[in-house]
């Protein structure tokens, strides 16, 4: 059985995937992760963090990769963000965040 952390990770990673709370742009996840000092990090996991687009009736729609939430998922399991003060600093240095 998952442990309370590990639901709650999921959940944000599924909040931040959906692209509701983060309005999918370009190079959105880039400027989140640089702007934050986990440049190193995004690179690891760029490919599955790039958004994506279609271009319908002459405009262009964003999305995130269908592989944001695993790569998301992985990032918060894996690193050191576990940890209070490396996620505070994560939410304050993000500029895109206006909640």
């Amino acid at each position: 059985m998952d442990t309370n952390q590990n639901i709650a990770i999921s959940q944000i990673a599924d909040i931040l995937s959906c692209g509701k709370l983060l309005v999918p742009s370009t190079d959105i996840w880039k400027k989140i992760f640089y702007n934050s000092g986990l440049g190193e990090l995004y690179e690891d996991y760029s490919s599955k963090l790039r958004v994506t687009y279609k271009e319908m009736n002459w405009e262009d729609y964003y999305y995130h990769n269908n592989k944001c939430f695993s790569a998301l998922l992985e990032i918060f399991q894996n690193s050191d963000l576990k940890s209070d003060e490396k996620a505070n600093e994560l939410l304050l240095n993000n500029p895109s965040s206006n909640f």
